[in-house]
C-alpha cells in the first residue's frame, strides 16, 4: 500500500531568534515535537525530521515516538539542500511512499485538519504538487 511520508524540516540555525527556535515552546510543547505529532495525527508514515544547527541540544530534549531523526550537516548551505537531503534519505528508507508533505518546524498554526486537506488533494488525478495558499504567499506546508 502507498503511503504519505513526511519530512519535517528543523536543521536552520535561528540566528535571529538566537537559540534553538526547535525548542520554543507554545502551550507546553515545543515546535518541533508538534510538527511531529500534527503529521503523525494525518498518518503520514515515515515521518521524518531534519535537525542541522544545534542537532544535539535539540535531540536530548526532544525525541518523539514514531519519529526518525535525520542530521544534515550541510544545513548551511540553506533549506533546499536540506530538503534534497531529506527526500533522497525518504527514498531510501520509504520506497513505497507515494506522496510526502514538507513540514517547517516554526508553523505552530498549521494544524491536522489543513495537512489532511492537502494530502487528499495530492491524491486527486493529474495533482502533483500541492502548495498551501494564504492568498498572499504559497509555500509550505506543501
Amino acid at each position: 500500500m502507498k503511503s504519505t511520508g513526511a519530512i519535517i524540516l528543523a536543521a536552520g540555525g535561528a540566528s535571529r531568534f538566537g537559540k534553538a527556535k526547535q525548542l520554543l515552546e507554545i502551550n507546553g510543547e515545543t515546535l518541533i515535537d508538534r510538527a511531529c505529532r500534527v503529521a503523525m495525527e494525518v498518518g503520514c508514515v515515515p515521518v521524518l525530521r531534519v535537525l542541522g544547527a544545534r542537532a544535539e541540544e535539540i535531540s536530548e530534549h526532544s525525541n518523539p515516538d514514531g519519529v526518525s531523526t535525520i542530521i544534515n550537516k550541510t544545513w548551511q548551505d540553506g533549506m533546499g539542500a536540506t530538503l534534497a537531503f531529506a527526500v533522497s534519505e525518504l527514498e531510501l528508507r520509504a520506497a513505497n511512499c507515494e506522496s510526502v508533505l514538507i513540514l517547517l518546524c516554526d508553523q505552530p498554526s498549521i494544524d491536522a485538519a489543513m495537512l489532511q486537506e492537502l494530502v487528499q488533494a495530492s491524491h486527486q488525478p493529474g495533482i502533483s504538487i500541492v502548495l498551501a495558499d494564504s492568498g498572499e504567499t504559497t509555500g509550505p506546508p506543501a
